[in-house]
């Protein structure tokens, strides 16, 4: 029997648990036909807890048992200023071709033709020196 998981990671807003990924499977599979269910939430077997849930789609022809997991990751950065973002986003552009990994080339190039129609864009745009 195969079996897949599928791990929705979010952590923008200010959601109740299993909202986003309810709303998420919900508009992922397809209505079930005649009386099968469309999903069931279960206690997630890796907790001792309750609280942690997983929604459970059951096996179809097309689809093998899936299950749904939520995580949210806003809560664990705390404190996080602009020039953070400034120093990540360096890190990814300013990297030498070759440590740009095989599969994530073509994204640095696009992002760089971006960063430089954008450029040229804003030097049409402003005055280089005041009329």
């Amino acid at each position: 029997m195969s079996r897949q998981a599928v791990v929705v990671i979010h952590g923008i807003g200010e959601q109740r648990p299993m909202d986003t990924l309810r709303a998420f499977v919900a508009a992922v599979l397809p209505e079930p036909q005649s009386d099968r269910i469309k999903f069931l939430s279960v206690p997630d077997q890796m907790s001792e807890s309750f609280e942690l849930r997983r929604l459970l789609a059951p096996q179809t022809r097309s689809r093998p048992i899936t299950d749904f997991f939520e995580y949210y990751w806003a809560y664990q950065v705390r404190g996080t200023q602009f020039r953070h973002l400034a120093a990540w986003l360096k890190m990814l552009l300013f990297r030498k071709p070759w440590n740009v990994p095989r599969r994530l080339i073509s994204i640095w190039v696009m992002t760089w033709v971006l960063v430089v129609a954008i450029a040229i864009a804003s030097l049409g745009t402003t005055p280089l020196w005041p009329s």
